[in-house]
């Protein structure tokens, strides 16, 4: 982020604007007023001698214009806060033009249109704000429109993020232009367009997310944005206009939908840190100068398709290694690659017939050129003056032998006492040779193969090998990469076991012993398997092996216990070591005792977790407890044996409760022990409480009402539902402690609730108030009944309501990109109709009403009607036989196409051009023939909507 000067003039601004803004406007003499309505006397203006411009009234600001400019604007230098009434709905074109000392403008919530240059030249501007919010730019969300440069050249416009409001879905034509203070701006998704030069010269912007919707971006619209890095061109967008990005030299990363099939005149002109960028499959033309000076690239690939490149396409790329261009190119123009003094390497179409004058000159590193076609295609290709690198070069031509590629190194990993060498097959190859070095000694052959992986068994530990592969085909051997890939060798250990470990020296009868052993080697991954002995003689193995190096078993019997490991690698299963070791002296253990059997309280409550604790002592090998709770005597929970000494109970009821356990271990003995008695005491019913989930809600809701109780046993509870005091549910006894009820009409709700338990105790208790009010009026949704359509069309707009009292009324406006095409008045219908007569994107407010007085209003509903494609019909001359001297006239005949099309004329004499021309609005091109021969014409067609088509035709002799 750029930092920028001038914080403490922007405090002592805003400072001066709080000071204004609290003046009274009655309190200061005026400098003028007026009135300044779209319709006479609906506004009127006053301005204090304070510096405040006071807009009074409701409705629509008249628009101004450079010629006839806003009534103030002659005390403009007075004008320092702009304050305005709510119920103003637009601000007039030009309506503060150049208004230098404005520090701060009150837009109000209703503002729905700003018209062009509204705020243009206010270069003190530092803040726009609705209401009085503390955001650097806030502009009021029922703002659908902002006009052509609106905010150009306002040079204080921000400080930090810009936010439009989501209803602004173009980005007009300059609307930013100029603003160098601006950083970053978050445009709404639903945006369609960015207009030309919306944000040319914005040197400080350097955060912009361009919308998934955009479908447009025009010329200039981000020409010398200096400080701009990154940017991701949205998928809908089909061309890259003139000059767009000119002069964005910080600009590094732009990424290029796969829709772009055009990219106009000087499009990155300048781009000095463009270093990755990939060219859609689809883009069939590139501008004049589209990319010079874009010195970040160094390798460049144009797909087929791209049949027409301007003058100076990449010149001055000094970056530029690698250039391929594949199938479809006919002519590389002039200067093309004028200067790209680090080019190395060229690929060239077969489709190729000239090269224009000096489109390689500068390129001094040249060396290497591939041509798709034949040595005889090559030489037919007419090469102009001034590319003597690409005339001199060998080229590599379609009939040359074919060669595999160099095969591409993977990985070498070195483990004990071998590398693994891997590389990427090599197109056409049928075998590859293994070269090995050390240090910076010569490549030595090791193997020749079929395979792509070579093990090198005789890699030494510590020393650093380097591989590279060769590929071979019956034309020939392949090159080798230089560099190779390397590894260093590790030497290899051999298996053997180190010892066995005991988890104990002594133990007893019924005790688990556990053995582990400890070997090594990095052959492969170590197997284990185990003997088990007693005093010598082997009593259990393991059965198999596994990677696992420990063993258990549990000592049955006194002795003397130990343990035979045999180890051996995974890898080569005949490699074997053993070991025997981790002797055990096993004893006869003491017998099982139980002692005692303790609750961790001896009185409680109903509900309280009670937890006894047994205690005991000795026992062979594992010990097993069992536990039954019992409750006055009877069996209230019966236990499975488990290894906790420790068991958890909640008592439910008043009673005495005690606890037998059961106690087992290794050699049979089973024991059992009484006790830990708890006393729990009962208590009565009572209801606490009763609440909503919600103390308001809407119709069709459902609230749930819950009791909060206490005590009591076998309790059960009965809800009553009440409406405004009376009943609007019974219900019935039941263990649930909640009760749910859909709202079906306004008004307040309560409920009974009853409580009884086994004591025959019965309470009630009243609470949970819900207050449900009528549905206010809502618009959900506007649609229209497609959402393209063809000029001649009828559009259906439906608007979808909910609530709302009696008497709901309806009014429709269909605007037509952004502006009024049709006004509406209010009635019961929910729908609109238009027929459309021109191309354009409509979509509709409607404002709805009911009974209530309440006012809402809604927009949406968009239709897109696209212009007729551009289309060449046929190209004809004036005359079908001429003289030398003569001059003909050719004039091509179109149909459809959006605004601006251009055409190219180039004249073409038996089949070799004759004439270049560039692209201009005129259908029609003459030129003087000055020699016999059969003369034709190709004419190139642009328009607005990217789109580029050609056309051979309009043959004349001339004898």
């Amino acid at each position: 982020m750029k930092t920028k000067n001038g914080k403490k003039l922007l405090s002592l601004c805003l400072a001066l604007v709080l000071v204004l803004a609290l003046l009274p406007v009655s309190a200061s003499a005026s400098f003028g007023g007026g009135e300044c309505g779209a319709y006479g006397n609906n506004l009127k203006w006053s301005l204090s001698d304070s510096g405040l411009l006071y807009i009074q009234g409701s409705g629509d600001m008249a628009d101004y214009s450079a010629v006839s400019l806003a009534p103030w604007h002659n005390v403009r230098s007075q004008v320092k806060v702009v304050q305005m009434d709510s119920g103003v709905t637009s601000i007039g074109d030009y309506a503060f033009y150049e208004c230098y000392a404005l520090l701060h403008a009150d837009l109000p919530g209703t503002l729905q249109r700003i018209g062009s240059h509204a705020f243009s030249g206010c270069v003190n501007l530092p803040k726009i704000v609705s209401g009085n919010t503390n955001h650097a730019i806030e502009l009021p969300a029922w703002l659908t429109s902002i006009g052509s440069y609106a905010f150009e050249d306002c040079a204080l416009l921000a400080d930090t993020a810009f936010v439009l409001p989501a209803g602004v879905t173009v980005i007009s034509e300059g609307m930013f232009k100029g603003c160098t203070g601006l950083t970053n701006i978050a445009l709404a998704q639903g945006t369609t367009t960015i207009g030309a030069s919306a944000f040319q010269g914005c040197t400080s912007l350097n955060s912009l997310s361009i919308p998934s919707t955009v479908t447009a971006i025009g010329p200039r619209a981000f020409q010398g944005c200096t400080f701009l890095d990154a940017l991701v061109i949205p998928a809908g967008v089909t061309m890259i206009n003139d000059y767009t990005f000119t002069g964005c030299s910080s600009l590094a990363n732009v990424s290029l939908p796969a829709t772009i099939t055009s990219i106009g005149n000087y499009a990155f002109n300048g781009c000095s840190a463009l270093r990755n960028l990939t060219i859609p499959a689809r883009l069939a033309y590139i501008g004049e100068y589209a990319f010079t000076g874009c010195a970040g690239l160094t390798e460049v690939t144009l797909p087929a398709g791209v049949m027409q490149m301007g003058t100076g396409a990449f010149e001055n790329c000094y970056g530029l290694t690698t250039m391929k261009i594949q199938e479809g190119l006919t002519f590389v123009p002039a200067f093309a690659f004028y200067n790209c003094s680090m080019l190395e390497t060229i690929y060239l179409p077969a489709s190729l017939t000239a090269v224009g004058i000096n489109a390689f000159s500068g390129c001094g590193k040249l060396a290497t050129l591939y041509y798709a076609g034949t040595r005889d295609q090559w030489k037919a290709v007419q090469i102009e003056s001034g590319n003597q690198t690409l005339s001199q070069a060998a080229p590599h031509t379609g009939d040359d032998p074919v060669l595999p590629t160099v095969p591409v190194m993977l990985k070498a990993e070195a483990t004990p006492g071998r590398i693994t060498v891997t590389w990427q097959a090599a197109a056409n190859a049928e075998n590859y040779l293994v070269m090995r070095k050390t240090g910076s000694g010569g490549w030595q052959s090791m193997l020749q193969t079929k395979k792509t992986e070579y093990v090198d068994l005789n890699a030494k530990g510590g020393t650093v090998y380097t591989y590279t592969v060769m590929a071979y085909t019956s034309q020939g051997w392949g090159d080798y990469d230089p560099v190779g890939i390397s590894a260093t060798g590790i030497t290899l250990i051999p298996l053997a076991v180190t010892g066995i470990t005991p988890n104990k020296s002594d133990a007893s009868i019924g005790e688990t012993l556990t053995w582990k052993a400890v070997a090594q080697g990095n052959g492969g991954t170590i197997e284990y398997y185990f003997y088990i002995y007693r005093d010598g003689t082997l009593i259990n193995r393991s059965g198999t092996y596994t990677e696992t190096n420990t063993y258990s078993y549990v000592a049955s019997a006194a002795g003397v216990y130990s343990a035979k490991v045999f180890a051996r690698l995974k890898e080569t299963p005949e490699s074997n070591e053993e070991f025997t070791g981790g002797y055990v002296n096993v004893t006869a253990a003491m017998p099982l005792s139980l002692t005692g059997v303790t609750p961790n309280k001896t009185s409680a409550n109903a509900g309280d977790t009670v937890t006894w604790t047994a205690a005991s002592s000795g026992g062979v090998g594992t010990v097993q407890y069992c536990f039954y709770v019992f409750k006055d005597n009877k069996i209230v929970q019966r236990g499975e044996y488990g290894t906790a000494k420790t068991f958890s109970y909640p008592v439910s009821a008043s009673g005495t409760w005690t606890v037998r356990v059961y106690a087992k271990d290794g050699s049979g003995a089973a024991l059992q022990v009484e006790g830990g008695s708890v006393t729990v005491a009962g208590q009565p019913l009572s209801l606490k409480s009763v609440t909503a989930n919600k103390s308001s809600a809407n119709v069709g809701d459902t609230v749930t009402w819950t009791v909060t109780s206490a005590g009591g046993t076998s309790v059960q509870y009965c809800f009553y539902v009440f409406k405004d005091g009376k009943i609007a549910q019974r219900g019935s006894y039941g263990t649930a402690k909640t009760c749910s009820y859909k709202i079906t009409a306004p008004g307040t709700y309560t409920v009974r609730v009853y409580g009884k338990d086994g004591s025959a105790a019965a309470l009630q208790l009243e609470g949970g108030s819900v207050t449900v009010a009528a549905p206010p009026l809502s618009l959900k949704s506007v649609t229209a009944n497609k959402s393209t359509a063809s000029v001649g069309n009828t559009v259906t707009w439906t608007v979808t309501t909910a609530g709302g009292s009696s008497g709901v009324k309806y009014c429709f406006y269909v605007f037509k990109d952004g502006k009024i095409a049709q006004r509406g008045s209010y009635g019961t219908a929910k729908t609109c109709s238009y027929k459309i007569t021109a191309p354009g994107t409509y979509t509709v407010r409607v404002y709805g009403k009911d009974g209530s007085a309440a006012a809402l209003q809604l927009e949406g509903g968009s239709v897109t009607v696209a212009a007729p494609p551009l289309s060449l019909k046929s190209v004809t001359a004036n005359k079908s036989t001429a003289s030398v001297g003569n001059t003909v006239t050719w004039t091509v005949t179109t149909a459809g196409g959006s605004s601006g099309v251009k055409y190219c004329f180039y004249v073409f004499k038996d089949g070799k051009i004759a004439q270049r021309g560039s692209y201009g609005t005129a259908k029609t091109y003459s030129y003087k023939v000055t020699a016999p021969g059969t003369y034709t014409v190709r004419v190139y067609g642009k328009d607005g909507s990217a789109a580029a088509l050609q056309l051979e035709g309009g043959s004349v002799t001339v004898s």
